[in-house]
């Protein structure tokens, strides 16, 4: 690594021609890669609880119950001859277009008419004379109209619609259509269901994503214009960063890595990454020049101290990126994948541009004006901070500790949950028709009980069986409006029934039959007790009834087990990227005792996050665990470059004290640079209307803020507290902050 290093350090500084010709020639494949050149197709990575609205296996999709495309209706009053005529009109319309395969909604129920023979629960034939008010009332007293197809109040109708095609401009076409046909009526159309609601996060994340980087990358030329003053040395810290962010963004397009949901991150985390090793660098150089050095000579020294350390920073940051793959979600693992390549080429980019363009001619005066910059000039007095740590540093290395693991015991009382509000733009059509869904029929997913009865049961049974069902699921407050095959057949005759409806309900040959019921987006903490308690319900009523199974089948369940198992993986990763780091770290530092001292204030951060997240929110989503993972490469490189300098000051000098003052000022300074720019830059993500970038960067921001303190205090009150044999007891003497 030393031999690359100090070869690439030479080629910078005393070979720029030759550097320059490298620099552009990695540029060429990211730049095939943005103009379209791909080794294979992105495709688009999903969340796969959203990927599939089949309900259990080899079920025909979509007869009553699971439609993947709702449409909200909402008006003062549905029951006249003008808005029934008007929805008819409109769905015929749909039909005749073939843009449908079927639509449900109260004039395709049946009722009970002449004889008891099935007829029409709508009148064939609409007009003002008819006796409207008898209508609404039976309408209301029919069970599989209210609280399935119309609100109790009679304000708001579902079409439930199973498309032709799930593209975007087949649901925009219907919708459009719909709206068209019934708004100028007073009627509100609004789409919603699962597939609008995936639809309406690729939508968001597409528009939103130009949005962040630009906001991103204003916060880091804004911060670098306050920190750094001077033009040409603005040029010189962002130009790196830039290059990267473009090699990355055209590498992951030529590799041809799938879009996630969370892709709008990459760009913003690529900047930030390469900023903060551009600032080392800068920095660095700076020094250098102050000191004396030549242009060359100076960009040799930056590239070759500081490039060990910012390449051990990128490899502890991939590491933790990286760790990602073994997810078994889809979205994680290409957010994992891409984080990695962008973190390689940013670093490839910043430490080959900074020290080029710094032996430049806008490298000439980057020294002047050092000691006016914002943070540099108060650096010596905060300095003050390491004289009152070093004296009392087995007690605030001691009470850092106990700390730590009291936060790390709260962290570990997060929940893992997530829903689909998470992920969407609350403000969005597909999310609020879902929410007013949830109020007025009690949701727009459904769980279902299959039950399986003995070959000697008779029907009276059955039905009595189900009646309990039905009330085990009433009695769930979570669980809405339960509809079994028995409320089928107090409307119609069971031999009257169209065959894909009573296959939904009832199938005697196989001696099963299923109960649907309706519930909200409500998360896994708050939906897995629920469905535990209606579990052992029908376990006691399976007792009860010698030889009758029951069996509970809910994607909402499997979603959020799937995302417990995910996040779960997460912490898995984010303890196997911990250990390796920390190995790594104690190899490039030669010494276990600093690998060790590297752990609490690099687990600090992560847990004060954790700890201060359980007050105003006790779970823990999948992007947030994602950010954890991220973070910690992240705090990990402040802790490298303290420790790299730390080292290096150390050389041959029994002083604890003063080097650790010498080395607090040297990279406290680029320290504070880079927590302001990567706080800034995480929180140009708020821009976002995605709950899931928010909570991302809530964890990002705190936790980047954290190990800051966690660097500048507890790290040198480690290093004082365990100095090792190198040093003398004699260096914990105050005189010798002096």
């Amino acid at each position: 690594m030393n031999w690359l290093i100090e070869h690439v350090a030479l080629l910078v500084s005393r070979h720029r021609r030759w550097g320059w010709i490298l620099l552009i020639t990695l540029s060429i494949p990211p730049a095939l890669g943005l103009l379209g050149f791909q080794r294979r197709e992105r495709q688009q990575a999903q969340w796969a609880e959203v990927a599939a609205y089949k309900e259990a296996p080899g079920e025909t999709p979509f007869q009553f119950v699971g439609a993947p495309v709702q449409f909200l209706l909402e008006s003062d009053g549905f029951f006249n001859a003008s808005r029934i005529t008007a929805i008819r009109d409109a769905v015929a319309g749909l039909e005749q277009r073939q843009m449908v395969r079927a639509v449900l909604w109260l004039d395709t129920l049946p009722a009970r008419g002449v004889m008891g023979l099935p007829g029409r629960l709508l009148p064939r034939t609409l007009d003002d004379s008819l006796d409207w008010g008898a209508i609404t009332e039976r309408t209301m007293a029919q069970p599989l109209a209210v609280g399935q197809l119309v609100s109790p109040d009679g304000r708001a109708l579902l079409l439930q619609i199973a498309p032709r095609s799930m593209g975007s401009k087949t649901l925009a076409a219907i919708r459009g259509q719909l709206k068209d046909a019934l708004e100028p009526g007073g009627i509100r159309v609004r789409m919603t269901g699962l597939i609008p609601i995936q639809r309406a996060l690729v939508r968001a994340s597409d528009q939103e994503h130009l949005h962040i980087q630009l906001t991103a990358y204003a916060a880091v030329v804004v911060l670098a214009l306050l920190i750094f003053r001077k033009w040409t040395t603005i040029l010189i810290a962002v130009s790196g960063p830039a290059l990267g962010t473009f090699w990355a963004l055209g590498w992951l397009a030529l590799l041809g890595e799938p879009h996630s949901d969370l892709d709008p991150l990459l760009p913003v985390m690529f900047a930030m990454i390469g900023f903060t090793d551009s600032v080392h660098l800068v920095v660095h150089l700076r020094q250098e020049r102050l000191g004396g050095r030549s242009q060359p000579e100076a960009a040799r020294l930056a590239a070759t101290h500081i490039g060990k350390a910012c390449l051990l920073t990128s490899l502890t940051t991939a590491i933790g990126f990286g760790s990602l793959i073994i997810s078994d979600s889809e979205v994680v693992q290409a957010f994992g994948r891409g984080a990695a390549i962008g973190v390689f080429t940013s670093y490839i980019a910043v430490v080959l541009v900074v020290p080029l363009l710094g032996a430049s001619f806008l490298g000439q005066r980057i020294h002047l004006g050092l000691e006016r910059d914002l943070v540099t000039r108060h650096m010596e007095r905060l300095a003050t901070v390491v004289d009152w740590i070093v004296p009392r540093a087995r007690r605030v290395a001691a009470g850092g500790l106990i700390v730590t693991l009291a936060l790390t015991w709260m962290t570990l009382r997060l929940t893992p949950d997530d829903w689909l509000g998470n992920r969407i733009d609350t403000e969005s059509e597909a999310y609020q028709a879902m929410l007013d869904c949830e109020r007025s029929f009690g949701g727009i997913e459904h769980l279902r009980v299959a039950m399986d009865w003995p070959a000697t049961a008779r029907q009276e049974e059955i039905f009595n069986i189900l009646k309990k069902v039905e009330q085990a699921c009433r009695d769930q407050p979570v669980l809405h409006s339960p509809l079994s095959i028995r409320q089928w057949q107090e409307v119609v005759p069971l031999g009257f029934l169209p065959q894909q409806v009573r296959n939904q309900f009832w199938r005697p040959t196989a001696r099963r039959a299923q109960v649907a019921v309706r519930h909200g987006d409500l998360g896994i903490a708050t939906f897995a007790p629920a469905v535990k308690q209606l579990e052992r319900r029908l376990d006691k009523l399976s007792a009860e009834n010698t030889g009758y199974q029951f069996t509970v089948l809910s994607p909402a369940m499997n979603r959020g087990m799937m995302i417990q198992g995910v996040v779960r993986e997460l912490f898995t990763s984010l303890a196997l990227a911990s250990v390796v780091i920390f190995t790594v770290l104690a190899v490039a530092f030669k010494s276990l005792r600093l690998g060790l001292i590297a752990v609490i204030p690099n687990l600090f951060p992560l847990v004060a996050t954790g700890g201060i997240r359980l007050f105003w929110n006790p779970t823990l989503d999948i992007a947030s665990a994602c950010a954890f993972t991220v973070c910690l490469g992240i705090a990990v490189d402040d802790t490298i470059h303290f420790l790299a300098r730390y080292q290096h000051e150390s050389a041959g000098t029994p002083n604890l004290s003063g080097v650790l003052r010498r080395t607090f000022v040297a990279v406290g300074n680029a320290l504070v640079m880079t927590t302001i720019v990567l706080v800034a830059g995480f929180s140009s993500v708020f821009v976002s209307p995605l709950p899931t970038h928010h909570l991302f960067a809530n964890v990002a921001c705190t936790t980047i803020a954290a190990a800051l303190f966690a660097d500048l205090v507890l790290l040198p009150a480690l290093l004082a507290a365990f100095p090792g044999n190198r040093t003398s007891r004699r260096v914990a003497d105050p005189q010798d902050a002096s």
